[in-house]
């Protein structure tokens, strides 16, 4: 997310909750390497950033940016972001209700502009 209009206090949160699954910055806990936990961690990384990336964040268009702030908006609401069991192994992920309502205003924000810009990549 370095060099995007995405806020220093957005980008913070969304890198330290989310970018183990979210980005190309994995930081792998040692159990990824060890059979067959090693599968599942490694298979729903790949099903994250597959997802969204936060890495190719400026790479987006406006439209996906609506539509991923719109998703990060309703996974913060309903709790299945960050997952509870991922959450339960990294407490770094928890996200406090300031925490929260920063990424829902953001998100919300993103998705108004990027509806009043469709064209802007």
């Amino acid at each position: 997310m370095a060099g995007s209009q995405v806020p220093a206090p957005v980008r913070s949160v969304l890198e330290r909750a989310c970018g183990d699954c979210h980005s190309e910055n994995t930081v792998w806990p040692w159990y990824a390497g060890v059979p067959p936990l090693s599968w599942t961690i490694h298979s729903e990384v790949a099903r994250g950033r597959a997802f969204m990336n936060l890495s190719r964040w400026s790479e987006y268009s406006d439209a996906e940016h609506r539509g991923f702030a719109l998703a990060i908006n309703s996974a913060t609401a309903t709790h299945t972001m960050p997952p509870p069991r991922y959450v339960w192994m990294h407490s770094n992920a928890r996200l406090s209700a300031a925490e929260l309502d920063l990424l829902r205003e953001w998100a919300l924000r993103t998705a108004v502009h990027s509806r009043q810009n469709p064209d802007h990549k």
